[in-house]
């Protein structure tokens, strides 16, 4: 009978501390602001009154999934000169751009931890460590990110 009561003890400790641990999502940095200039005038193509492309004819393939996608600036509020791209966790992505130019990111990442606000939980999350442009290492401290086409 001991033997039933502390299996049953155990079994409801484990429980306790599973559901103590939070379920909330920690996104982390994967997500950079970009400036995409024209590399013999330093123009920005997107943004300014001299732009020859609309913000929202770019388009991302994650290498996971099969086709483009419009990029979604959706959790980058107020972006009125920069393209937002959120890295979404994969280690290759695709930019194809308005005249059909597809270029490559590659993505690296470092996992870091945080404590959940409400349990003693420790959560892990991806922080973007290096990104390289079709093969050229970028300085991803700078807000935004200069590309030149």
């Amino acid at each position: 009978m001991r033997a039933k009561i502390n299996y049953i003890l155990i079994i409801l400790t484990i429980m306790l501390l599973s559901a103590c641990c939070s379920k909330e999502y920690v996104i982390g940095r994967i997500q950079l602001n970009f400036s995409i200039l024209d590399k013999t005038t330093n123009k920005d193509l997107f943004f300014g009154a001299n732009k020859l492309f609309e913000k929202d004819s770019i388009y991302i393939k994650y290498i996971t999934q099969e086709s483009f996608n419009k990029i979604n600036n959706l959790y980058a509020a107020n972006l009125d000169s920069s393209i937002a791209i959120n890295f979404n966790n994969e280690d290759t992505c695709f930019i194809k751009y308005p005249d059909s130019d597809i270029d490559t990111f590659l993505v690296q990442y470092n996992q870091e931890h945080t404590m959940n606000k409400a349990s003693p939980c420790k959560q892990t999350y991806n922080v973007i460590s290096a990104l390289k442009y079709n093969g050229v290492l970028l300085n991803i401290n700078d807000n935004p990110i200069k590309i030149y086409k």
